[in-house]
């Protein structure tokens, strides 16, 4: 119940609502089974959201085996570096003792091994001009075909169940 017998008057239930979402009883609402207030308030910037929560993602990911790197924390690899956008703004955050950036890496051996990134499409661009594949699934065919070219070329024989899910191209 939000009000007294009366109708008008607030229960205890209702002034503490009202105390916890900083509004007046009287702003309350009733439309005979509910009441509720409207609540307005300035909230954060996607940006600001997104880069007070990565940091809580990234060190909360868990890895069947991890290593210690500088320090006490543990990942898997050696985190190098940390690109986090949102649309085209840099999203800025610290994981792990490492800065997020703006820019990505390509291969050791691309004529510009790093590259700043001004979107998603543009980074998913830049990886596939450096011969990158992000899609698992292609990446995975990719690896497969030439296994398999290679293999007839010496006429070796690669296992039948090795290239199901759970099979050797998944080691």
């Amino acid at each position: 119940r939000a009000f007294e017998a009366d109708g008008v008057t607030p229960t205890a239930a209702a002034t503490g609502f009202c105390r916890k979402n900083k509004v007046p009883t009287d702003a309350l609402e009733n439309d005979g089974e509910y009441v509720w207030a409207t609540v307005s308030g300035v909230g954060l910037s996607s940006v600001e959201v997104v880069s007070k929560a990565l940091p809580g993602i990234i060190s909360g990911l868990n890895f069947p085996k991890t290593m210690r790197w500088d320090g006490a924390d543990t990942f898997s690899r050696p985190l190098r570096w940390l690109l986090a956008m949102h649309g085209t703004h840099h999203v800025p955050f610290t994981a792990l003792n490492v800065a997020s950036g703006s820019t990505t890496r390509l291969l050791r051996n691309s004529a510009t091994p790093t590259a700043e990134v001004r979107d998603a499409a543009h980074h998913a661009e830049l990886l596939a001009s450096d011969t990158i594949e992000i899609d698992q699934d292609v990446r995975r065919d990719a690896i497969w075909t030439a296994a398999t070219l290679l293999a007839a070329g010496v006429s070796g024989v690669i296992p039948a169940g090795a290239g199901q899910p759970g099979g050797l191209i998944d080691e």
